[in-house]
């Protein structure tokens, strides 16, 4: 139930929809037309444009074929009721008033002078009986009423790109689930066209466009309505598929060259996005991961004593200790004990930053914080009197590698003490 203007000049009808439910029923139709801009009518040629009711510029030409192709679409579905969703004008109401075909024909625009006009231009056509048998409602698209259920078909020409993308949910439940019209026809312009019109990327045709998609994002929109709502979907290019190369304004392919896109292709534009994604996001996780991290180190506890002993290293390089620790990635050398050594040690380790948190016989436990994301490694140190040392430990919290930071502490602590010591306590 797409359609979308393009540049091909024929476009494949959609199939007579048979057995279809009046009411909108599993087995719906919804048909897209994509619009693009032909762009030999909206570059090269300079006649007049026309204005719609919305204030749209539209080529005559461009805009008869748009009507045309709705018109087909209508027929394709084997619609005698048709409902027209922001009728403006009336420029589709009025050529199917003239199709003579049609059993009940409504139009429904937010404009009472738009709908003023037309029906002015309603009362002075042939035949009169069935034009004046049309009924003009003053009213939004995306409010539904009983009046405009039980239709046939809905369409809706250049109507959804005036809609906030907020409430498009709203439209569509309005027309999809209340409205549920046997088939949907709708048209509306092609973003991949823009850059033809000299648009910047993020430009659009018409400052009353809330939107404007390319073909993927249609297509994707139109799938979900469908899915959604019980409807079966056919999406289409009105006058081509493609956008003719910059510098070939009639669209005409060189000798022995074939017309490629002129833009971006669509995979590439998704991959660039997937990857500069992933380079905003992947840092934006890392720093999550590391905070989170260091508010479970802040809320731990030192390991304290096990039997008398200091607690042994786990299998990670974050920790050092003199105690129970033979191999080489996780052994320090103890410090000498010397009388008055805890109340130096203690001293020296609030001097180096440390908080401390555990103070007993022979055995001291201090915090140490990073500056970065607050990241909580434990000091202790436990004397050792038969063996005449200090045995000291420093472990990280949490995590697996420290970049050699424990290792370094215990060092500084052990030449602060040393000093000290040696010039006396």
């Amino acid at each position: 139930m797409c359609f979308h203007d393009g540049n091909q000049r024929e476009w494949p009808h959609p199939p007579p929809v048979r057995g279809v439910s009046r009411r909108g029923g599993r087995g719906g139709l919804l048909v897209a037309l994509r619009v693009h801009s032909r762009q030999q009518d909206t570059l090269r040629r300079p006649h007049e444009p026309i204005i719609d009711s919305l204030g749209r510029p539209m080529t005559s030409e461009l805009h008869e074929e748009r009507l045309d192709a709705v018109h087909q679409a209508v027929h394709a579905c084997g619609a005698r009721s048709v409902l027209d969703l922001g009728c403006g004008d009336g420029d589709l109401l009025a050529r199917l008033v003239a199709d003579g075909r049609f059993e009940r024909l409504t139009g429904v625009d937010s404009s009472r002078a738009a709908l003023a006009q037309l029906r002015v231009r309603l009362d002075g056509m042939a035949p009169l009986a069935m034009a004046q048998r049309v009924e003009l409602v003053h009213g939004s698209m995306t409010e539904a009423t009983a009046a405009l259920s039980g239709f046939d078909c809905a369409v809706l020409v250049e109507t959804i790109e005036h809609v906030d993308p907020r409430r498009l949910s709203v439209l569509e439940r309005a027309v999809f689930e209340h409205m549920r019209p046997g088939a949907v026809v709708i048209t509306t312009p092609n973003a991949d066209f823009n850059p033809l019109l000299g648009l910047p990327p993020d430009g659009l045709r018409h400052p009353g466009h809330r939107f404007e998609w390319g073909r993927a994002k249609f297509r994707h929109w139109c799938q979900g309505v469908a899915r959604r709502n019980g409807y079966q979907v056919t999406c289409s290019d009105l006058l081509g598929g493609s956008p003719p190369r910059r510098g070939q304004p009639d669209g005409s392919v060189p000798s022995g060259r074939r017309c490629g896109p002129a833009i971006p292709r669509t995979p590439m534009r998704h991959a660039m996005t997937i990857i500069w994604s992933l380079l905003v996001l992947l840092p934006v996780g890392v720093a999550v991961l590391f905070a989170i991290l260091g508010v479970v180190s802040r809320q731990g506890e030192p390991p304290g004593l096990a039997d008398g002993r200091l607690a042994p290293c786990p299998d990670r390089p974050n920790c050092v200790s003199s105690e129970g620790a033979p191999d080489p990635r996780h052994h320090v050398e103890p410090l000498v004990f010397r009388e008055g050594a805890m109340t130096v040690l203690e001293a020296e380790i609030k001097d180096m930053g440390g908080r401390i948190r555990a103070r007993e016989e022979g055995y001291l436990a201090a915090e140490f914080s990073s500056r970065l994301f607050g990241f909580v490694d434990d000091l202790e140190v436990r004397v050792d009197e038969p063996r005449g040392v200090i045995h000291p430990r420093s472990a990280s919290r949490v995590g697996y590698g420290d970049g050699g930071v424990n290792r370094k502490r215990v060092a500084a602590l052990r030449a602060r003490y040393e000093a000290r010591m040696e010039s006396g306590p």
